[in-house]
């Protein structure tokens, strides 16, 4: 078993799955702020039924699911790390070490809140796609 995953309960794969889901958060925090921004979602009752409203109707449920899973990711890093939360994010969403950032805990203690954050996310993320 890789060193990685000692103590989850959560498979290699599955584990995976989630690192790359987490190194998406940039990319997702981008698109949200492009889709209210850039672009933005217009709410006006005009057109009902237009190509327009469709548009603007699937722009408005992928802005909902990247706020889904934008706040699955900050949600399982607060509860896993509560005030290390800002560490952690940086660690699972930008890969950065923890030798390289300034952490009030001790490596080992930092590498299982770590784990933790993984388990909780899991769990979320398990919770979603069961529509619950």
């Amino acid at each position: 078993m890789p060193r990685k995953l000692r103590g989850l309960s959560i498979s290699y794969d599955a584990y995976k799955e989630l690192e790359y889901f987490c190194y998406q958060y940039g990319e997702k925090k981008k698109e949200l702020a492009f889709l209210y921004g850039g672009r933005g979602l217009r709410m006006d009752a005009a057109g009902k039924g237009t190509r327009q409203t469709d548009q603007t109707a699937a722009t408005a449920f992928r802005a909902m699911v990247l706020e889904e899973q934008v706040g699955m990711i900050e949600e399982a890093a607060k509860e896993a790390g509560q005030q290390l939360a800002p560490f952690l994010l940086k660690n699972v969403t930008e890969k950065m070490k923890y030798e390289y950032m300034e952490v009030p805990c001790g490596r080992r203690q930092f590498y299982a809140m770590r784990r933790l954050f993984f388990e909780i996310l899991y769990q979320k993320k398990k919770k979603v796609e069961m529509g619950h």
